[in-house]
């Protein structure tokens, strides 16, 4: 039997609105190409939402998958060149704030402090097109 710590929920983002039955990956489950993968766990462990190029643009991850602030690793697997960059939420002056960007192919398996791991939402430029 798989721990719950181990399992990896595998959520795909979508516009907001739209109801989505994620289904879930088990441990070990790796992040595919043409995905990009964010881990609440150091070194791509714990629970995960995993986002394609289907359609490129800004999700709220904080509001629309309760997101916020969770990012510890990630693994830019979406098309050579694909940018993503990683926003947090400002309440005090109300707008987002850039905190960090990666280009595919690329990864970090240990964010602790700021960048990432602060980010409530992601922009996904044209998938490499």
């Amino acid at each position: 039997m798989i721990s719950t710590k181990r399992m990896v929920a595998a959520v795909a983002l979508v516009a907001p609105m739209v109801a989505v039955n994620p289904p879930v990956a088990q441990a070990g489950d790796e992040c595919r190409p043409g995905e990009l993968c964010l881990y609440e766990g150091l070194s791509y462990d714990g629970p995960a939402i995993a986002k394609d190029c289907v359609e490129p643009g800004f999700y709220n991850i904080g509001r629309e998958r309760a997101w916020s602030d969770r990012t510890h690793s990630f693994r830019n697997y979406l098309p050579p060149g694909t940018q993503v960059w990683f926003y947090d939420w400002n309440g005090d002056q109300e707008k987002w704030v850039e905190v960090s960007r990666s280009v595919a192919p690329d990864e970090a398996h240990h964010i602790v402090k700021g960048g990432a791991a602060i980010s409530d939402g992601i922009f996904i430029n044209d998938c490499g097109h």
